[in-house]
């Protein structure tokens, strides 16, 4: 069975020239505080570890242990689509796809390992195990992202996977054109849940883009046709859209 959980470390957003954080007063009113980077140029990606937070940028990657006070050069990985950690492993997917690991977050001796995901989006650690979609379904690794083995298909109808989130024992994984699936077991087959997603103009589901689950309490999917929520009750079968 698949299990999970949500760990928010920092909200961070990205702006032209620097970072900034988003902190707490003493009050507890939140706040924005600049931090002490600031590049001539656009950062592309944030990523987010137990240790601190990567900042992505045409001239490389850095690194803060301290909400932004200093930040560290660490080599280029070539940006970042998603970032996890397994078993004290650092888990990259880089802008191209292609898969980074470490044990050292500061110099990446492993580097690349091979392996790439022209249409991934997500890694998600979990229990000792990574998983990452791709156009040919969902891959499973159990090596910390060393090597990979293709997860069953059995009951997924659409093979291309744009979007995948965990929560708790259920996979979520979300396809191109036919909508969104479900695997509670992974020896079990894979079981459609779009119900309450619209319809475009030829009559098919919308392709959600993009999948969280917050805090163990919902998930969200985002389409062209707005975001939808899901309630995590006794299944995940009904959406439900966001209002505004």
């Amino acid at each position: 069975q698949f299990t999970g959980r949500l760990i928010m470390h920092e909200l961070i957003i990205i702006v032209i020239s620097f970072v900034t954080v988003l902190s707490f007063s003493v009050s507890g009113q939140p706040r924005w505080e600049h931090t002490n980077i600031s590049f001539p140029t656009v950062i592309t990606d944030l990523g987010v570890i137990e240790k601190g937070v990567y900042a992505f940028c045409k001239e490389g990657t850095f690194f803060s242990s301290d909400t932004g006070a200093t930040w560290i050069y660490v080599k280029d990985l070539g940006g970042c689509r998603s970032i996890t950690e397994s078993d004290s492993t650092v888990i990259l997917m880089n802008s191209t796809g292609s898969v980074f690991v470490t044990n050292d977050h500061l110099n990446w001796p492993d580097g690349y390992t091979g392996f790439s995901f022209k249409r991934g989006s997500n890694i998600i650690a979990n229990d000792g195990y990574v998983l990452v979609n791709d156009s040919d379904g969902v891959y499973r690794s159990n090596t910390s992202g060393r090597s990979w083995t293709s997860v069953s298909r059995n009951g997924l109808t659409d093979s291309c996977v744009v979007a995948l989130a965990l929560y708790r024992d259920t996979l979520i994984a979300a396809t191109k054109d036919s909508g969104v699936f479900i695997l509670r077991n992974s020896s079990k087959p894979w079981s459609s849940a779009s119900s309450g997603l619209s319809l475009d103009n030829t009559g098919k589901v919308v392709t959600v883009y993009g999948l969280e689950s917050v805090c163990g309490i919902n998930v969200y999917g985002i389409s062209d046709s707005g975001i939808y929520k899901s309630e995590i009750r006794d299944s995940l079968y009904s959406w439900s859209k966001v209002p505004g």
